[in-house]
């Protein structure tokens, strides 16, 4: 039971958390578009150091998708490259950092890839917080449409 509680409490919030975000940046489009710019710096840092010093907690994943099709790539291709996959998603992650908090002349560009990679891991379910991927998503298209 406690351990499905301490489940519960994280998932809650981040789905908390990204209501607040389509709040901030339906109303305050510059705090938005730096909250999010932040938020995928830090996750290009916490994806690549856990992709090079523990990739194997990525395959737990595999067990709350919604989509067969993920479950199947997980256990098969991403699983023998998990490194050299999740480097390349932490990658993208800086760009999207990069242009939100950097180029405005990307940011539409930025916006755009940081929906594409909300939307692809909404299929991850309760591994991602499902739907706060793509309430975030959506709170991401406020910043693309405010561009």
């Amino acid at each position: 039971m406690e351990e499905a509680f301490d489940f519960w409490i994280p998932y809650l919030a981040t789905n908390f958390v990204a209501l607040l975000l389509l709040y901030v940046c339906i109303k305050w489009y510059k705090a938005g578009r730096i909250t999010f710019g932040i938020i995928f710096l830090i996750a290009a840092g916490i994806n690549a150091f856990t992709a090079i010093n523990k990739p194997a907690a990525y395959l737990a994943y595999e067990k709350y998708t919604l989509l067969d099709f993920y479950e199947a790539f997980i256990t098969g291709f991403f699983a023998r490259n998990t490194t050299m996959i999740v480097l390349s998603i932490a990658l993208g992650q800086l760009l999207i950092a990069a242009g939100l908090l950097f180029f405005r002349k990307w940011t539409r560009t930025a916006a755009a890839g940081a929906m594409a990679f909300l939307i692809a891991i909404a299929p991850l379910g309760f591994g991602s917080a499902f739907p706060a991927s793509l309430i975030m998503a959506l709170a991401v298209f406020m910043i693309w449409r405010k561009t």
